[in-house]
C-alpha cells in the first residue's frame, strides 16, 4: 500500500508498506478489464450477420465463446458486443431519418388530439 501527499499540485509519496501488497488483478480476470477488451472486426462482423438475421446480442456472443472454447477467449463482454451494434446501428441513421420521424409525430397528432410532440430541429444542409 502506498500513501500520497498532495501539496501545490505536487503528489509526494509519504508512505510505503510492501507487507500489504497484492495484485490488482489476477491474471485470469485480466482480459475482463477495459483495456483487455476489444470487439475484433472479424467478431464484430458476426455479431453484425447474426443481428441481421434476428439473432439477439447474448446468442451472438454465447456462439462465438463457444468457437473459441470459452467467453474468456472472446476477448469482449456481452455487454460490448450490444454497445457495438448499438453503435453500429447509430452510424446507419440517414438525414431522411429524422424527416421520417417528424411526419410520423404528424400524422399521429392528425388521428390523435391527445397526441403531443415538442421538436426542435436545425436544417444542416443549408
Amino acid at each position: 500500500m502506498i500513501s500520497f501527499i498532495v501539496k501545490d499540485g505536487i503528489w509526494t509519496i509519504s508512505h510505503i508498506n510492501s507487507d500489504h501488497n497484492h495484485e490488482v488483478a489476477k491474471p485470469e480476470e485480466r482480459p475482463f478489464l477495459r483495456p483487455g477488451r476489444k470487439v475484433t472486426d472479424v467478431c464484430g462482423q458476426v455479431f453484425t450477420s447474426m443481428k441481421d438475421a434476428r439473432i439477439g446480442p447474448t446468442k451472438s456472443f454465447s456462439y462465438i465463446a463457444n468457437e473459441v472454447r470459452g467467453p474468456e477467449n472472446v476477448r469482449c463482454t456481452k455487454k460490448d458486443v450490444y454497445n457495438y451494434l448499438q453503435r453500429k446501428k447509430n452510424e446507419t441513421v440517414e438525414a431522411g431519418d429524422a424527416q421520417s420521424l417528424l411526419n410520423h409525430f404528424k400524422r399521429k397528432q392528425g388521428e390523435d388530439p391527445n397526441f403531443s410532440t415538442q421538436c426542435n430541429s436545425t436544417n444542416i444542409a443549408e
